[in-house]
């Protein structure tokens, strides 16, 4: 899906990639993809930590880097200071790219990095603003499928972060198989990174959640038809009307699922993921959750459940490379069909 993504970038279109006030065309996000790619070669940088919330600029330096071949580690800065941190640390990159308005407080005073809740160490990596980035434009890619291209951390481990490295390969296929989850053209509404590169893969215009009293006005003036949202709670409580398909992870209550059809939505979709590997399983009902295609599971003699796919990661980012990986609990109380009967 990646090679598409990138290839589809010379459609010199006036559709829209991001609706609302992110609102960007597909010529003008090529354009953006082709400038960061250009300043990345200018650097030569081998891996970058990209600090920035998901939107149009971070889904478009994220592209510029797998085009490029530079690994992009990402560093989510809603997380926290120590979040943040950890990240940088563990992930050790050539130089770090922090979205608008985050590279000044990033290298400024400890106490106005305290009041940002970014984080208060002294050792860093050199640290340029995103619209930084740029040079002639770069318009021609080639990938390999093995090159490292992005990143991901367990959002809630902060000791010792264990970053795990998708290839250009794996990537595609953890996006081909979110696109898939819903194969609608509508809006996507999302705060995910990773939902937002399957829709652009997908070829369907975002729209990047705000804050949860706000997400009512965005469903109605953007006509959404798929939902992605990281959690619902907040969302459950504005009087929301949901369209289409609402996409909630796996582990979710039975509460949320009957509160988010009780608000519309058309169908919900449980998906279950890692950041290892994604998506895992899903199912539109309570009951049995189906593996994602290419996916395999098996119970291993110390009966933790194992899995592995096309999508699953590589390695991690301190070097040990991955056979399968574990569901670490998460999927207690849930039931999984492993094999068709």
């Amino acid at each position: 899906m990646l090679a598409e993504i990138l290839e589809g970038l010379r459609t010199r279109s006036d559709a829209d990639v991001f609706l609302g006030a992110d609102r960007i065309t597909q010529h003008e996000f090529a354009d953006l993809v082709w400038t960061y790619a250009g300043g990345l070669r200018l650097r030569q940088a081998r891996s970058v930590a990209l600090v920035g919330r998901p939107g149009p600029t971070t889904v478009a330096m994220m592209l510029a880097g797998i085009g490029t071949g530079t690994r992009v580690d990402w560093v989510d800065p809603r997380a926290g200071e120590a979040y943040v941190r950890a990240r940088i640390e563990a992930a050790a990159p050539d130089i770090a790219i922090a979205e608008s308005g985050l590279a000044w407080p990033l290298k400024g005073p400890k106490w106005l990095r305290r009041s940002m809740g970014l984080p208060s160490i002294d050792v860093w990596p050199e640290i340029v603003p995103i619209d930084h980035i740029g040079a002639a434009q770069q318009r021609s890619f080639g990938l390999e499928p093995e090159a490292p291209a992005l990143t991901l951390f367990p959002r809630g481990r902060l000791e010792e972060p264990i970053g795990v490295v998708h290839s250009v390969a794996s990537l595609s296929a953890g996006l081909r198989g979110l696109a898939a989850i819903d194969e609608g053209g509508g809006a996507v509404l999302t705060d995910s990174l990773l939902a937002m590169l399957a829709a652009v893969g997908g070829g369907r215009p975002i729209v990047r959640a705000s804050r949860a009293g706000a997400v009512p006005k965005q469903l109605r003036r953007h006509a959404v038809e798929c939902s992605y949202l990281a959690s619902w709670d907040e969302v459950s409580g504005t009087g929301a009307r949901l369209t289409g398909t609402v996409v909630v992870d796996a582990t979710a209550p039975a509460t949320t699922l009957h509160s988010l059809r009780g608000s519309g939505a058309d169908r919900v979709m449980r998906v279950y993921a890692l950041p290892e590997l994604f998506p895992i399983a899903h199912s539109d009902t309570d009951g049995v959750l189906e593996l994602t295609d290419g996916v395999e599971a098996r119970v291993a003699d110390d009966g933790t459940l194992r899995l592995r796919g096309r999508a699953m990661a590589p390695r991690t980012i301190e070097g040990p490379y991955l056979d399968d990986v574990t569901s670490r609990g998460r999927l207690a109380g849930r039931t999984l069909r492993l094999a068709d009967a």
